[in-house]
C-alpha cells in the first residue's frame, strides 16, 4: 500500500454512495482532504483491534474502485470474511463515530484506490451536511435489517437450510432457457458460513450433499443448479 502524491482524475470520490448529494466543490473540497492510497491484492488497509483498545487514528476510507474483503478470525482463529465491498463503499465509520477500535480487518481482494479522510474532518462532513448523515444512518439501517432477517432464519431454520438459503439468494437463472439456475461465482465457504450463521464445515456438508444428489453440480467457479424446485423444498420454502 502506497500513498499517491499527485492529484489525478482517478482520485474522485463521485461513485461514492454516501457523498452522492454533494454539491461540487463540497465535493473537490472533500477530495483534497483525503490522503489517496493505492492497494495491492492482500494489502492490509484496516487491522483488526480490541473495542476498547486506544488507536492513534480513527479515520474513514472511501473505496473508489477495486473490492475489499471485511474479515475478522472465529474462536479457533479461522479467518471468516464477513462481506465484501466494492467501488462506491466505505469502512471505517463506526470507529470515527465512536472511536473505539476496529472491529474487523479490511484486506484488498483487488487492485484498489482508496481515500482516507482523518475523524476530524469526516465529523466536520457530516455536521455541515445533513444528506451525508441520512445517507449513512440508510447505510445503517440496511445493516441492521440484515442482522434482523439473520437472526429470524437463524431462530427458524437448520443449519443446511440456512446454507441451502444462501445459495437461492445468489443464484440467476440460466440464460440457455433450460430451466437450470446458475451461482456464477460461488463465494468461499467461510463467507456463506458466516451470512448463515454456521460454520465452514458445514458448508462443506450441506454442499457436497447437493452435489452427491446431483441437485447442484459444480460449474466452473461456481454451481449449476439441476433441481430448483428440489433445493426450495429442502430450504424448507415449499
Amino acid at each position: 500500500m502506497k500513498i499517491i502524491e499527485n492529484q489525478s482524475d482517478l482520485q474522485r470520490l463521485s461513485n461514492v454512495g454516501i457523498l452522492s448529494e454533494l454539491s461540487a466543490s463540497e465535493m473537490s473540497a472533500t477530495e483534497e482532504k483525503c490522503e489517496w492510497l493505492h492497494c495491492e491484492p492482500g494489502d492490509i488497509i484496516l487491522e483488526a483491534s480490541n473495542p476498547d483498545e486506544e488507536l492513534t487514528s480513527h479515520d474513514v476510507f472511501f473505496l473508489t474502485s477495486g473490492s475489499v474483503s471485511i474479515v475478522t478470525k472465529d474462536e479457533d482463529n479461522n479467518e471468516l470474511i464477513l462481506a465484501q465491498l466494492n467501488s462506491g463503499s466505505q469502512f471505517g465509520e463506526l470507529s470515527a463515530l465512536d472511536q473505539r477500535g476496529r472491529s474487523a480487518s479490511v484486506l484488498a481482494l483487488t487492485k484498489c484506490i482508496v481515500a482516507r479522510l482523518n475523524r476530524e474532518n469526516f465529523i466536520a462532513l457530516l455536521s455541515s451536511n445533513t444528506e451525508v448523515c441520512m445517507n449513512l444512518l440508510l447505510a445503517f439501517s440496511s445493516i441492521i435489517r440484515q442482522g434482523n432477517e439473520k437472526l429470524f432464519s437463524i431462530t427458524t431454520f437448520s443449519n443446511h437450510q440456512r446454507i441451502y438459503l444462501e445459495l437461492l439468494k445468489i443464484s440467476e437463472p440460466n440464460p440457455l432457457g433450460d430451466g437450470s439456475w446458475l451461482v456464477n461465482s460461488a463465494p468461499r465457504h467461510s463467507l456463506i458460513a458466516y451470512q448463515s450463521g454456521t460454520k465452514k464445515s458445514d458448508v462443506a456438508n450441506a454442499i457436497g450433499g447437493l452435489v452427491r444428489n446431483e441437485i447442484i453440480v459444480r460449474k466452473n467457479r461456481g454451481f449449476k443448479i439441476n433441481d430448483l424446485e428440489k433445493l426450495r423444498m429442502l430450504a424448507g420454502l415449499t
